[in-house]
């Protein structure tokens, strides 16, 4: 964001207008500092700067376990298709898909294994319920007939998919780790229980917003500004007679996933957010705008919290539309 100022800056000035230079560029930055232009923001407190570590190194896990999936996924369609449709509820990250197919990295190995192998691999998946039941569905399951590759490419596709297996499971662990970890750091902030009486927020997503907003009170003006730093409300360049409104570019954007996700969770948790969202709708305004707006409507609702250290309330955030009176 820094550059983006230095860069507007540098258009509206005289000072190196034409070319960009990083040593016009702090000279740029220092001058609108001391002129007061360009104000820091005030640090939050170390309680919610460790909420932000936790919580911004979860989501970088949760993006990596995300990349490890599509990559075993990628590799077992070209050559093990009866792994990847054999949960078709739960999908490979599951614990017992992961011991499956520990078990049974290829279709050569899977059609040697028997029923016990089977019910042996789902427990050690963490399953202990009707694993007899599923233990004779995995075994018919691949057993079905299927084309298969030339023997000696199979095994080194087992060899990978193994490889691709334990990266799985790293990054499965490490996003858990993380998630536990962010929860219980957000847990003793004062502000958690103002943030978790939010519809749909919970401790982890609670944790992302905490450590993107910052305790401090002086942070942000008012709550417009919180959702100009989050990206959740347009921005209109004007000059002259011509106006155009466009995203905002120069945002957090981590702070922007975390509202764009608290929206889309409240609408199955606040009666109020589901009716806003579908008056939106019936607008005419596109799924994603709508979810922005009514993630600007949760961003001025959480502020006004912050900041009288009060509880969300569904009556004052959604108050009740009075009925048109007759003309």
């Amino acid at each position: 964001m820094e550059a983006t100022l230095a860069a507007r800056a540098r258009r509206a000035g005289s000072i190196g207008a034409d070319t960009k230079a990083d040593r016009t560029d702090a000279y740029l930055l220092a001058d609108m500092l001391r002129t007061g232009n360009f104000a820091p923001k005030p640090p939050s407190s170390p309680a919610a700067r460790a909420v932000q570590v936790l919580a911004r190194a979860q989501t970088d896990a949760t993006r990596r376990r995300v990349e490890a999936l599509h990559r075993l996924r990628a590799a077992l369609v070209t050559f093990y298709p009866a792994a990847v449709t054999a949960w078709p509820r739960v999908g490979l990250r599951h614990p017992q898909a992961r011991a499956v197919l520990t078990a049974a990295p290829s279709p050569a190995v899977a059609a040697t294994l028997s029923r016990a192998q089977f019910a042996q691999a789902l427990r050690t998946g963490g399953r202990w319920r009707t694993v007899e039941d599923e233990a004779e569905r995995l075994h018919l399951h691949f057993r079905r007939p299927a084309l298969r590759t030339h023997p000696a490419v199979e095994e080194a596709r087992a060899a990978e998919v193994r490889g691709l297996l334990a990266d799985l499971d790293h990054a499965c662990t490490s996003a858990d780790d993380m998630a536990r970890q962010a929860a219980h750091a957000f847990s003793f902030h004062p502000s958690y229980k103002i943030i978790t009486s939010f519809p749909g927020i919970g401790d982890l997503l609670g944790s992302r917003l905490l450590g993107e907003i910052g305790d401090h009170p002086d942070r942000f003006a008012d709550a417009r500004a919180l959702c100009a730093y989050a990206g959740i409300v347009p921005v209109t360049w004007a000059s002259g007679t011509a106006a155009r409104i466009s995203m905002r570019r120069a945002v957090n954007s981590e702070l922007r996933d975390a509202f764009y996700q608290a929206a889309f969770c409240s609408l199955t948790q606040s009666p109020g957010a589901h009716a806003y969202y579908r008056r939106q709708r019936e607008r005419g305004i596109p799924h994603n705008t709508a979810l922005r707006n009514l993630g600007a409507r949760l961003a001025r609702c959480l502020f006004y919290c912050l900041q009288r250290q009060v509880l969300w309330d569904e009556r004052d955030a959604f108050p009740a539309r009075r009925p048109m009176e007759p003309s």
